[in-house]
């Protein structure tokens, strides 16, 4: 995985929403917890939309982002594709592989996700196993933040 630490432009010291989403990808790798809950903004939401759940504030997000990582032996996430879109929309289609725990075998999918920066936080986020509906949401997101 590339590096993607912090980059700012010289009109803004708020960091690039493309960067800030490799920072997140890189902590779920690392299956850092703390970091992931410190991209996110308090009132931040988590849509998980293959299981119908929905998960406000840091806590809520910390917990299942805890669980999901502790349900697997080992879990690996790597950036496919990263798409900028308009007012802070980003669209990512993210490798995910690991072994569930208790499992003989293992899994690899790829997931859309779809994620709206704020001022360098997390206002909403959104992981989607149909890709392509990932796609048409987040560029229906970056229309509706217009």
């Amino acid at each position: 995985m590339r590096d993607t630490g912090w980059v700012m432009s010289e009109e803004s010291t708020i960091p690039d929403p493309v960067e800030l989403t490799g920072r997140l990808v890189e902590a779920f790798d690392r299956g850092d917890v703390d970091t992931i809950a410190s991209l996110g903004a308090d009132d931040a939401v988590l849509r998980a939309m293959a299981f119908g759940l929905s998960f406000e504030g840091v806590e809520a997000i910390s917990s299942f982002v805890e669980d999901w990582l502790g349900s697997f032996a080992d879990l690996a996430f790597e950036v496919v594709e990263v798409q900028p879109l308009a007012h802070g929309v980003v669209f990512a289609v993210i490798h995910q592989s690991g072994s569930p725990v208790g499992a003989l075998g293992s899994i690899e999918q790829n997931e859309g996700w779809v994620i709206a920066w704020q001022d360098g936080q997390i206002a909403q986020a959104a992981s989607y196993i149909d890709v392509e509906q990932a796609r048409a949401d987040a560029e229906q997101l970056a229309r509706d933040r217009a």
